[in-house]
């Protein structure tokens, strides 16, 4: 496998909470019980990074499988915090009038985030399509930050029943716009990668050590025009 296109440039999986439960720091957490999805995928990985890059000990909070229901079980008062996406669940609670709190994993540990995988089979057999569509998408990207309101324009005419709920759309949109944002569109940081490989292997969720130059390429992004 080769990721060829570093989409969001930061790791989007936040621990959200209501503001009255005064969660603001990892060290808040300790104690308290934490809603995850399921206890594999992003949220999962974001989740130990997050401990292992602020030393806190697993068993010190109670994590709890909630499935997709992270705004309903805070609001609930089933659980304390819950691991969400940035530009999802910590939106709708705001568009619903709550106040929250998040705790960005990207804060603490460098994680390399959503983007375009494909295979060596295909950089290597086929380059002209890899170079095709990365330099597609990082047009595409590169109008949306310069332009959001266009883009949600476009978006709106290609999908019309968001309109009936385009303020929370909008917001979502400009969450995720948020995470995009940089003046190197496509670029992955060899650091990130080094960083995850290094903490999936001590957390033990990969067995063997590896090498972050063997994950990821630049030359198709350096390659866009």
């Amino acid at each position: 496998m080769k990721y060829v296109f570093d989409w969001y440039r930061r790791f989007p999986v936040t621990v959200t909470s209501l503001a009255a439960a005064n969660i603001k720091e990892p060290k808040d957490l300790i104690g308290k019980r934490v809603g995850t999805p399921a206890t594999y995928g992003s949220s999962y990985v974001g989740w130990r990074a997050l401990l292992y890059a602020t030393g806190i000990p697993e068993d010190q909070v109670e994590l709890q499988t909630i499935g997709y229901t992270q705004a309903a079980a805070l609001t609930s008062g089933q659980v304390d915090a819950a691991l969400c996406f940035y530009m999802n669940e910590p939106v709708q609670l705001r568009q619903a009038g709550q106040q929250v709190n998040e705790i960005l994993v990207a804060d603490y540990i460098q994680l390399p985030p959503a983007g375009i995988i494909t295979n060596e089979k295909t950089t290597s057999g086929d380059p002209g399509l890899v170079q095709r569509v990365v330099s597609a998408f990082a047009l595409g990207l590169q109008d949306t930050l310069a332009s959001p309101d266009q883009a949600f324009a476009s978006a709106e005419k290609a999908v019309p029943e968001i309109a009936s709920t385009a303020d929370t759309q909008r917001a979502v949109l400009q969450a995720s716009v948020d995470l995009w944002a940089t003046d190197k569109v496509g670029l992955s940081d060899e650091a990130a990668w080094q960083a995850a490989a290094d903490f999936m292997k001590e957390a033990g969720l990969v067995s063997v050590a590896l090498k972050a130059s063997d994950l990821y390429t630049n030359q198709f992004v350096q390659s866009a025009s």
